[in-house]
C-alpha cells in the first residue's frame, strides 16, 4: 500500500510505501479474511491520515 504524495489522477505518480498485505488464500469465492498491514520489518503499521490524501493499492 502506497500513499500518493505527488501526481494524483496521473500516470507519473510519486508515492510513499506505507506496508505490505501478505496472507495466503482463503480457499473460495465470499471466503474472506482480514489481513494486517505491516511495514518493512513485518509489524504491524501504523498508518495517520488527515484530509483528502490518495492511497494505491497494487496486486504484483
Amino acid at each position: 500500500m502506497d500513499l500518493v504524495t505527488a501526481g494524483v489522477g496521473s500516470s507519473n505518480q510519486t508515492v510513499q510505501a506505507l506496508g505490505t498485505f501478505k496472507a495466503p488464500g482463503t480457499g473460495g469465492w465470499g471466503n474472506d479474511g482480514l489481513v494486517p498491514l505491516k511495514d518493512s520489518s513485518g509489524n504491524a503499521a501504523v498508518v495517520s491520515l488527515g484530509g483528502v490524501q490518495t492511497l494505491r493499492f497494487d496486486t504484483a
